[in-house]
């Protein structure tokens, strides 16, 4: 029975993995929290250019802002203003360089914060050497991958997706996204209702989802890795994922609940699988309370499973701090989730 249930032959479209260049494309990777503006570097792999001070955010920590696009971390950069001379871009070096006439996918993603203006054209540039500008001001290129000119990104248009597909010339080792236009080259887009107007500090953005990715021949960006097969496609034996929380505390946030909903829609077939959920603290406090926190932690993932899965069974076990690092680390602050094919 369990052969039966557990290989389907059907046409479906079939995903093949491209390797994304961008070795932290999401910000999730760190060396250490963030605590305050400027510490673009905290974020594993990512840099500042110029004497600029973008921001890095991260759900976990106590340097954070709300809704990145996916995971828990994101970037943050001043793009336009007054004072033109104060852009901020974020750099980081690819895993590879690009192969000379193989065609890439270069995509990431934008989300405008409330300010007192907005500019149409972000931009991503690609170069064979790393950029360094010891002087803070514009960095001026013809920028590789820019943001279609129709309209100003405002807050409304929520996160804004910005790709094409490029044909390498070769070599290029180095990703920065920021503002590589002359300032009478834009739309702008002044906001009356603006909360306060800080002169200098008009335009900033979020920045999240960084992928540079090889596509194969015939295929293209919009989905660089689809194939239509018929071929007998076995069910995964297992999924598993690891969901955070803040220090002390057992709420998920929405990041963490929307990873959760994809993590389930993600099983196409629930029942044939055992569910087994582990919760876990940070070294700090003592062992009862610790261990109370996993037990509340696990009951707030279970609850939003139920209602989605409500006949599913699922093992839950409260560790507190049993396996936790001495760092205070917040991947120690987690709910693991291991669902495993029945035998």
């Amino acid at each position: 029975m369990k052969n039966i249930l557990g290989v389907v032959f059907a046409i479906l479209i079939y995903q093949i993995k491209a390797q994304n260049l961008v070795s932290n494309p999401g910000f999730e990777l760190f060396s250490e929290c963030p605590t305050k503006i400027g510490e673009l570097t905290k974020a594993t792999g990512w840099f500042s250019p110029n004497p600029g001070t973008p921001e890095f955010f991260h759900l976990a920590c106590p340097m954070n802002e709300a809704n990145p696009r996916s995971g828990l971390g994101q970037a943050g950069i001043i793009l336009f203003g007054d004072y033109s001379k104060t852009l901020e871009y974020i750099e980081t070096k690819l895993t590879e360089p690009l192969k000379a006439q193989n065609k890439y996918c270069l995509e990431f993603w934008v989300r405008a914060e409330d300010a007192f203006m907005y500019i149409d054209q972000v931009g991503m540039y690609l170069s064979n050497e790393k950029l360094s500008i010891g002087q803070w001001k514009p960095i001026i290129q013809n920028a590789q991958l820019v943001s279609i000119a129709e309209q100003p990104i405002t807050p409304e248009l929520g996160w804004v997706r910005v790709s094409k597909e490029y044909i390498a010339k070769g070599g290029e080792s180095y990703l920065t996204i920021g503002n590589f236009m002359e300032d009478d080259a834009h739309l702008i887009h002044l906001n009356e209702f603006a909360r306060s107007y800080s002169p200098g500090w008009n335009t900033y953005f979020y920045v999240d989802d960084v992928r540079v990715e090889k596509i194969a021949p015939g295929q293209s960006c919009q989905s660089p890795h689809e194939v239509a097969v018929l071929a007998p496609i076995e069910l995964p034996k297992e999924y598993k994922i690891d969901l955070y929380f803040y220090s002390d505390e057992d709420e998920l946030s929405i990041g963490g609940i929307d990873s959760l909903m994809a993590f389930m829609n993600g099983i196409s077939t629930p029942a044939l699988y055992d569910w087994r959920m582990t919760g876990h603290t940070d070294c700090k406090g003592g062992e009862s309370y610790n261990l109370s926190l996993s037990e509340r932690r696990l009951q707030k993932v279970y609850s939003i499973i139920k209602l989605n899965l409500p006949s599913q069974n699922i093992e839950m076990i409260p560790k507190g701090k049993t396996d936790a690092t001495n760092k205070l680390d917040f991947r120690d602050r987690r709910v693991s989730i291991l669902v495993t094919e029945k035998q």
